[in-house]
């Protein structure tokens, strides 16, 4: 019997639409297929979401969030699937972290420092005219 690959079976069910695929060309055992897309975005989103709104620092007021912080709002899955999906979704664009020190956005904490950023446009706070 020749069976396709893994590879090729995930890349297959995504072109279809059954699923998204984030492989790792490094390591293929790292490689992330999600199936039930709805309720990962639903979790994943809602926990965001609410994070922005009770939150008033520097970063959350203009939708920025990094990866350490994200993680600890959704432990429950792994911080790579998070970004992958989030970023192939363009729910969020990664950020140089040295132009929020320009702009002096970025708060100087071991976690902030050390992991990327994330700018999400749909959860920045508006200001509300004079």
């Amino acid at each position: 019997i020749n069976l396709p690959s893994a590879d090729k079976i995930c890349r297959d069910l995504a072109a279809a639409g059954h699923a998204l695929y984030f492989p790792n060309e490094e390591d293929r055992d790292e490689s992330w297929l999600v199936f039930d897309i709805p309720t990962v975005l639903n979790e994943i989103y809602g926990k965001l979401f609410s994070h922005f709104i009770n939150n008033e620092n520097s970063q959350t007021k203009y939708g920025l969030i990094n990866q350490h912080d994200l993680h600890s709002l959704i432990p429950n899955y792994e911080i790579n699937l998070i970004c992958n999906l989030l970023l192939n979704l363009e729910f969020c664009l990664k950020v140089d972290k040295n132009l929020l020190k320009e702009v002096e956005l970025l708060v100087n904490t071991t976690n902030g420092a050390q992991n990327e950023w994330l700018f999400f446009p749909s959860l920045t706070k508006s200001q509300k005219p004079d």
